[in-house]
This record gives structure tokens, C-alpha cells and sequence, in this order.
């Protein structure tokens, strides 16, 4: 149950990570645009100051979502990959010997049982 859903956590991430990177990419297209719309106000000093300034705003902008997916990935995605990969494998471990010696536990009281009734 908690693997399953920490498993789903981490698809969704993922999705998301992707998703991001695709905007930024997208981002970028937009903002190079305003840049080429800047070129062709260039006789307009007021309009294109006003341009390049917008697209350096928005490139600041790009910049934190690109740093944000970024950081995104290397600590949340990895940490939820490690530990299903890691953490829950070792817990699912514990439970089969857990399981094991239980099982040769009650096998072993049988046993006993048995042969004090045999007495």
C-alpha cells in the first residue's frame, strides 16, 4: 500500500518535472519572440527599452523555474526513487524473514504440542 502510493508520488513528480522542463522550453520560445518583436521597435527608444526590459524580467523568470524543476528532480524525486528502491525493499525483506521465522515458530509449537500429547 505505502510503496504503491509513494510509487504513484513518484510518477507524479516525474510528470511534473517533465511538464516543467517542456514549459521552459516553451518559455524560451516566448521570450526569444519578444525579443525579435524588440528588434523591429528599434527606431522607438521607449518601446524598446520597455521590450528589453520585459525580456529580461521573464528571462529572470525562466531562469528560477528552470532552477525550480532542477532542484525539484535532484531532491524529491531522487530521494522517493532511493527509497522505494532502497528503504522499502530492505522493510519488504525484513517482513519475508519475519514471516519465515514465524512460520517455522508455529511449526516448531506444533511440533511441541504433538509431542506432548503423544506422552
Amino acid at each position: 500500500m505505502l510503496e504503491d502510493r509513494l510509487e504513484q508520488m513518484s510518477k507524479s513528480c516525474n510528470a511534473v518535472i517533465n511538464i516543467g522542463k517542456t514549459f521552459v522550453q516553451e518559455f524560451q520560445k516566448f521570450l526569444k519572440s519578444i525579443y525579435d518583436v524588440r528588434e523591429l521597435f528599434a527606431s522607438d527608444e521607449v518601446t524598446f527599452k520597455s521590450l528589453a526590459k520585459f525580456g529580461e524580467y521573464l528571462s529572470e523568470i525562466q531562469a528560477l523555474f528552470s532552477s525550480l524543476f532542477e532542484q525539484t528532480s535532484n531532491s524529491v524525486l531522487r530521494t522517493l526513487t532511493r527509497m522505494l528502491k532502497e528503504d522499502i525493499r530492505k522493510v519488504k525483506d525484513q517482513g519475508k524473514l519475519f514471516e519465515r521465522l514465524s512460520s517455522d515458530y508455529d511449526i516448531a509449537l506444533q511440533k511441541n504440542a504433538d509431542a506432548s500429547k503423544t506422552k
